[in-house]
């Protein structure tokens, strides 16, 4: 029986580049004309652990580095459990990286957590295909405390298949810098998604000019847009920008 298609098998080439393996099981019970015993005829388990690991698991992200992982073979399922690491500056909570049905598989599944301050995670995603979303916002801004961000990939063999993404990045207590107009925000807390096709975000609430605000983005396919709703006072605001000259602004 087939074990692995030859999407796997290229994958499996490609994505473990370093590493040390110190220990390791193999379990095999069956009929071994019945391997891999994809119909639960007997029992396939191969497990071991990867040390100082260093796993590419899509030519268009950066690579993993330091990594601890539990790799396991179960049945006709590939499972990497990473409980360490990081990516350029990002560090790796944990992630999980799959192949179900190894034999009939057409992609791979990646989920992880990762934390950095949040200009080295928008560093780390400006080398990843969100390239084009994410560099007009680190373009305009300087961002100080940390992002946790999960992370949830769906990537196809064929290389003309176009990879799922979705990224969420939490912040909390958050402090940013719009650099065009020098405007300090503070207390950012919110949630902000992107995927290979949009941006968004949840309601973030945030502090500036001394008054709560709270904002929310949204995306298409030409641009991407920001929503503030709050209220400050017509001093503040004028001596932020100069160029205001209403008598009132809400």
């Amino acid at each position: 029986a087939k074990i692995m298609n030859e999407g796997a098998v290229a994958w499996l080439d490609d994505a473990f580049i370093a590493g040390q393996v110190r220990q390791g099981e193999m379990v095999i019970m069956g009929e071994l004309d019945q391997f891999p015993f994809a119909e639960g005829q007997g029992r396939f388990e191969t497990v071991f652990t990867l040390e100082n690991g260093e796993l590419q698991f899509n030519e268009d992200w950066p690579h993993l580095y330091d990594l601890y992982a539990d790799v396991q073979f179960l049945g006709n399922d590939l499972q990497v459990a990473i409980l360490q690491g990081r990516s350029e500056k990002v560090q790796i909570d944990q992630a999980l990286v799959t192949i179900p049905e190894l034999a009939d598989s057409e992609n791979v599944y990646v989920w992880g957590q990762v934390r950095s301050n949040i200009m080295n995670s928008l560093a780390f995603l400006q080398k990843s295909p969100l390239r084009p979303k994410i560099n007009p916002i680190a373009e305009l801004v300087d961002a100080k405390g940390e992002a946790h961000i999960d992370l949830q990939l769906k990537i196809p063999y064929e290389v003309t298949d176009p990879v799922k993404v979705n990224v969420a990045a939490h912040l909390s207590g958050a402090e940013m810098t719009l650099k065009p107009v020098s405007l300090k925000v503070e207390d950012i807390t919110g949630i902000l998604n992107f995927t290979e096709d949009r941006v968004a975000s949840s309601p973030i609430d945030a502090q500036t000019l001394g008054y709560p605000i709270r904002g929310k983005l949204t995306s298409d396919d030409n641009a991407t847009y920001l929503g503030i709703d709050g209220t400050s006072s017509v001093d503040r605001l004028e001596k932020q920008f100069s160029f205001l000259k209403n008598d009132a602004a809400d």
